[in-house]
């Protein structure tokens, strides 16, 4: 089983170095379970800097294009989509 656990809008800041709550946890994680990825939506963090600020992920997460766009490409390759 792959899982990616994708965050954007606001839901941003679960990624954020400096910002996030559960970096330590996201990076212990990451470290157990090699089927598990965190993606950030490339839209939000171009938000964020056109408000005037600086969006530095943790070191796990990578980034898609668009949080839309990954839920479609996945849905397309017969991933199931579980929105919390």
């Amino acid at each position: 089983m792959q899982l990616e656990v994708l965050a954007n809008s606001h839901g941003l800041t679960l990624l954020r170095a400096g910002y996030s709550p559960y970096a330590e946890r996201i990076a212990r994680m990451q470290q157990r379970h090699a089927n598990l990825q965190w993606v950030a939506c490339g839209q939000s963090i171009a938000r964020f800097a056109a408000e005037g600020q600086k969006v530095e992920l943790l070191p796990a997460a990578h980034t898609a294009p668009t949080a839309i766009g990954e839920i479609v490409t996945r849905l397309q390759q017969g991933w199931t989509y579980i929105r919390v």
